[in-house]
């Protein structure tokens, strides 16, 4: 966590369009950093910092607000970081390069499971690993 990320976020917060927005950093570490990284899909296995800008409201009419407040932060914070992501965190408009570079090694490994398992690609509404196998029906290219 370098002081320009805390000075982004701080700033960041002192814009929060509602009360209920919030800034959550956890920090990953323990038992979740002994497991090594090829043993699971999760590639993310050393200690590092998790940072969410959680933006919430009630209002319809708001929504602009809030999501562009939770994009400008978050476009000023990713140059900053590793370019990484807990792949629970990653949004269904998000860079396809940073889904790969979130699994880290073990995309590869995933995008072989998907052509044996999936490659119709049924399973696409998350961090999509889109297999590379050709299917006349592919689902949601």
């Amino acid at each position: 966590m370098t002081d320009e990320i805390i000075d982004t976020l701080v700033a960041g917060a002192q814009r929060f369009p509602s009360a209920m927005s919030a800034i959550a950093l956890f920090w990953i570490h323990g038992a979740a950093t002994r497991v090594a990284p090829e043993a699971t899909a999760f590639g993310p296995r050393r200690a590092q910092w998790d940072i969410s800008a959680i933006a919430q409201w009630i209002e319809r009419p708001d929504t602009d607000r809030h999501v562009g407040w939770a994009r400008e932060l978050w476009g000023a914070v990713e140059p900053l970081t590793a370019g990484r992501a807990y792949i629970n965190h990653i949004a269904g408009d998000d860079r396809p390069e940073r889904i790969r570079s979130s699994y880290g090694t073990n995309y590869e490994r995933l995008v072989a499971l998907k052509n044996t398992y999936d490659p119709q690609n049924l399973f696409r509404l998350n961090a999509n690993v889109k297999p590379t196998v050709v299917c006349d029906e592919e689902v949601g290219a």
